[in-house]
Order: C-alpha cells, then sequence, then structure tokens
C-alpha cells in the first residue's frame, strides 16, 4: 500500500468521504464539460449560452423562469436567427434532457407536418396530466377525437356561435357599464375569462358555469365580480401544472406542501359538474333523443361537441367512458377559452400604447355598423382592420408560446439539415418566431396591423408554418376561425362604445423583470399552458366620444 493510500484511509471517515465525493464529481466533469450530465456529445449544433458542466443549462433557466420568453428570445438573436442550438438539462426526476431549439421556417414545419413522429412525450405528459388526461392535446389518441370535434366547427356553427358571442359580450357591456357610472377601475382579463369559460362551457357540454352573470361590487375603486367555484378550481390546477415546467422537483415539492390534496379538490369540482352534465346527456339518449344532421338535437337545440362524442366510439373502437368525455370537454375549453379571452386581453392592451390603432379600428366599426347597426355573422366577416389587429397581437404575444414535442425517430430537419435523433426534444417558441426579422422582416417588433391587409384590404393568409400560433398541419387548431369570429365581435362591440384605458402597469409584482424604466421592464406574463398576463389587467372605461 502506498504512502497516499495509507494517508487516505488514515483521514476521518467524513472527510473521506467528501473527497471520494470531490473525485467523482470531478471525473463526471472531465466527461461532462460542456453540457448536462447523461447528454449525448455533439459537435454540429452549438450548445445554449452559459452552459454549465453537469447541470447545462438548468442555472440559467431557473434564474430567467420569470422572464423565459425574453431569455429564449435573446438566446436565439445570439446564436444566429433561424440556426438550431442545443440547450441540455439534467432533470433529476426525467434524467438527462437534449432540446434542440429551433426557429427556422422550414424545420418547424417538418415537426409540425409529422405529429407521429414528433409528439408529446413523457415530460410533457406527466406535468399536465392532471388537467389534460387523454384528451387531444395532451395524448397520442388525439386523432379520434379531432374528427369528431370537427363536426362542431362548421360554417352553420359558425353562424349560431354569433349569437352566443353576443350574448356573453351583452353581460361584458354591462360590467363594463357599471365600472364606468362608478368611477372604478376593472380587470379586463378576469371579465373576458368569465365570457370564454362560459360560451366555451356551452360549446362543450350545453351548459355553462355562470362566471359573468353575477352581480358585480366596487370596493376601494375597483369593480369586481363573486369567485366562481368550477373557475377557480379550473385556474388552480391550470396554473399549478404550467409551473411544474420550471420545477424539477414538482412531484416531491407538491406532496410536502400540500399542493397534491389541492388539485385533487379542484379535480373533484371539475369532474362533479362535468359528470353531471354527462348523466343527464345519458338520460336523454336513452329517452330517444338523437341529433340530426343538420346539428339540432329531437327538441331543437343545437348539439354541443359532448353530443357528438357521446355517439361515436372511442380510438379503439369502443363507447367513450365518462373519463374520456370529462378530459375531451376540458381539452376543448382550455383551448378555446384561453385563447380568445387572453389574446382579446393583449389587443386592448396593446391598443392602449396604439392609440392610432384604435382609431382606425373605430373607424372601421362606424363605417361596418353605422351608428345602431347589428353585428351580424356577415358584419363580423366585414371587420377587416379588426382582423388584422387581432392577428398582429398574436403575431407578437402567441397564445401558446412554447412548444417541446419530443422525437420517436431519426430525422432531418428540411430548414437548417439538422439531424434529430429520438428521444431529443424540440423546443420552439411562437412567441419568439413573431419577433424575428429574418421572418417578419426588420419591423418584425413593431406592432403594425397593415402588415397583414393586402393592396386590396383584404386580409392576408400567411403560411401557418411562418405564423404558428395555432399549431399548423394535421393538429392546426380546429376552433382558429371560430376564435378570430368570437374576439372580433368582442372587440367591435366594446369599441363602438367605449375607450379603455390601461392604468396600475407600475406595480413590480405584474412583472417577472421590474424596472424603473418601462422599456426594461420583461415578463408581463406568466407563463401557464396560455400566455396570459400577471395578476389582474386595470383598465378604466371612458365612453367614445
Amino acid at each position: 500500500m502506498t504512502a497516499l493510500s495509507e494517508s487516505i484511509f488514515a483521514l476521518p471517515w467524513p472527510v473521506t468521504i467528501i473527497l471520494a465525493v470531490m473525485f467523482f464529481v470531478a471525473f463526471l466533469i472531465l466527461l461532462y464539460p460542456d453540457r448536462a450530465y447523461g447528454t449525448r456529445s455533439r459537435s454540429d449544433i452549438p450548445l445554449a449560452p452559459h452552459t454549465k458542466p453537469l447541470i447545462g443549462a438548468l442555472a440559467d433557466m431557473a434564474a430567467s423562469a420569470e422572464f423565459r420568453l425574453e431569455m429564449l428570445l435573446e438566446q436565439v438573436r445570439k446564436m444566429g436567427e433561424g440556426k438550431p442550438y442545443r440547450i441540455t438539462l439534467y432533470n433529476p426526476m426525467f434524467g438527462p434532457m437534449d432540446m434542440i431549439a429551433i426557429s427556422d421556417v422550414q424545420d418547424v414545419e417538418t415537426v409540425l407536418k409529422d405529429p407521429f413522429t414528433f409528439i408529446k412525450g413523457d415530460l410533457v405528459s406527466s406535468q399536465f396530466s392532471d388537467f389534460l388526461g387523454k384528451g387531444i392535446f395532451a395524448s397520442e389518441r388525439w386523432h379520434a377525437q379531432r374528427k369528431t370535434a370537427s363536426h362542431v366547427f362548421n360554417v352553420q356553427n359558425f353562424r349560431n356561435f354569433n349569437g352566443d358571442f353576443l350574448h356573453e359580450v351583452d353581460y361584458l357591456i354591462k360590467h363594463l357599464e357599471a365600472a364606468r357610472s362608478a368611477g372604478a377601475v376593472i380587470d379586463l382579463q378576469d371579465l373576458l375569462l368569465r365570457c370564454t369559460l362560459d360560451s366555451f362551457g356551452r360549446l362543450a357540454m350545453g351548459s355553462d358555469f355562470a362566471c359573468i352573470v353575477q352581480q358585480g361590487s366596487v370596493k376601494d375603486g375597483r369593480y369586481t365580480l363573486p369567485k366562481v367555484e368550477f373557475m377557480e378550481a379550473f385556474d388552480y390546477v391550470n396554473m399549478t401544472v404550467a409551473q411544474r415546467a420550471m420545477n424539477p422537483i414538482w412531484q416531491l415539492q407538491e406532496m410536502l406542501n400540500g399542493t397534491t390534496n389541492k388539485i385533487k379538490a379542484c379535480q373533484k369540482v371539475m369532474y362533479e359538474f362535468a359528470d353531471r352534465v354527462i348523466a343527464d346527456k345519458r338520460c336523454n339518449m336513452e329517452n330517444g333523443e338523437t341529433i340530426g344532421e343538420d346539428g339540432k338535437s329531437t327538441d331543437g337545440r343545437h348539439a354541443d361537441m359532448l353530443d357528438y362524442f357521446m355517439r361515436t366510439t372511442n380510438f379503439d373502437g369502443g363507447v367513450p367512458d365518462d373519463q374520456e368525455l370529462r378530459d375531451a370537454c376540458m381539452n376543448l375549453i382550455i383551448a378555446g377559452r384561453d385563447t380568445t379571452a387572453q389574446t382579446l386581453t393583449w389587443v386592448f392592451y396593446m391598443l392602449s400604447y396604439h392609440p392610432e390603432v384604435e382609431a382606425k379600428c373605430r373607424e372601421e366599426i362606424i363605417r361596418v355598423f353605422g351608428d345602431d347597426g347589428q353585428p351580424t355573422y356577415e358584419k363580423i366577416k366585414e371587420l377587416k382592420y379588426l382582423t388584422a389587429t387581432f392577428n398582429e397581437t398574436l403575431r407578437l404575444h402567441a397564445n401558446v408560446p412554447l412548444n417541446t414535442p419530443t422525437c420517436t425517430k431519426q430525422t432531418t430537419l428540411a430548414g437548417t439539415g439538422t439531424t434529430i435523433y429520438p428521444g431529443d426534444i424540440i423546443q420552439y417558441s411562437p412567441w419568439v418566431m413573431g419577433r424575428l426579422q429574418s421572418i417578419w422582416g426588420p419591423d418584425a417588433e413593431k406592432f403594425s396591423p397593415e402588415r397583414w391587409l393586402d393592396e386590396n384590404g383584404s386580409v392576408k393568409k400567411e403560411s401557418t408554418y411562418k405564423w404558428p400560433v395555432f399549431k399548423a398541419g394535421p393538429r392546426i387548431c380546429l376552433g382558429m376561425n371560430m376564435a378570430t369570429q368570437e374576439a372580433v365581435t368582442f372587440m367591435a362591440q366594446i369599441l363602438r362604445k367605449y375607450r379603455l384605458k390601461l392604468v396600475n402597469e407600475d406595480d413590480p409584482s405584474k412583472w417577472g423583470k421590474y424596472d424603473v424604466d418601462p422599456a426594461k421592464r420583461e415578463g408581463r406574463y406568466t407563463l401557464a399552458l396560455t400566455l396570459g398576463l400577471r395578476g389582474t389587467v386595470d383598465f378604466e372605461v371612458h365612453p367614445q366620444k
């Protein structure tokens, strides 16, 4: 035995263990000097800035969790717009993670055109299964459910939806008027989320949650509506599961801090509501209710999505059980409710900083509707500038800002020729892509609805791979046209009556990264499944002149 080994064994055992760990870590650093533990060595794709040995980009991602999208945009610009780069991590729960960040339009097209090669992997499924279950967002069962859901999204139903949207916006107008009369501020995002939760509840299950019909009140200069149990439960689960993406030990933490039990209590509220609706519909079916080719039931009502699901077979040819029916409904509600309400909130947020755009919107409304014209389905379709404004808002504030599908077989991306291996996670961000000059030109960060209009004033049809805010390819959002129709209807009815003034934006709690200089603030959003605004979005309500 050498003198060195004798001296080591002569040390107290705690010191020996510490030295052994240090030697082991040093050995691992030699193996993984520039990337996360367990990830492969690749010389063909550069690593993200600030990648550390063993942990990869974990520290950088944790430090920027509250302004993640701005950090990703900075990375893309630093690495070169359209050029892929690697983000390696070591997740204690899921092991090594090799992510390839892409922003080239053709690369994104390769991914979105093949939903069977690029799937929602185990990481995403485990994070969101408490909310989305086995529905069309997070499961490979989506094809059968999508085919059934498509029955709801047809031209005739779009006409029927218009009346439902007007019903909701009438309630919203009443609350805006109450706030105006009281001289109170109002959280527009909360109002819009209530409207769309009710409207998509009816679309999905034929029953709403009575969110917007509540009686409002004023306290300390703020107009608010009382809480609704289903909405509180829905929003809690939504936010909780979204935060898991930034927490590698979320399973352990949720079990210890009581979140797991709170989620189960919220699920109970949501499931009991859905189960009551399902039971009522089963009873109607047993009593002979049918759905005709015109989309109406035997009692004359318009069929909802649940009606169609209960009358079809599931992905393996069997009859859908209650869990599958619940999952399908919850998926549609979150897909439609959040997209429209949150993007509408961003619309009025952007209009507050661009009064010239708001003036053009109002000019178009007056020209199309006159002083008191009715907002019919045909008239809504004539609102080209409002549609362009909605599209432009989505370009800069994509409602699903970040996507991370997992590759199942070796593939080459068409744009950059990058090889993707099984198990690699692709990361692409519509939010980032909307700000890239390589895609949208030198004025990419300028809010300009005019970019969506051709020389005749008609709305341009941009490639959905260039503008993947509603996804693209086989999994393109079935409700994208309906979401636009609903948004434009709400915009028209609000702007023809009111001018909304954004206030209280100097509250540091509304920003992921606050600065006294508004131009240096980041993270106005909250990263859930969808891109809502952080905290309240307060407006003063003034009559249009």
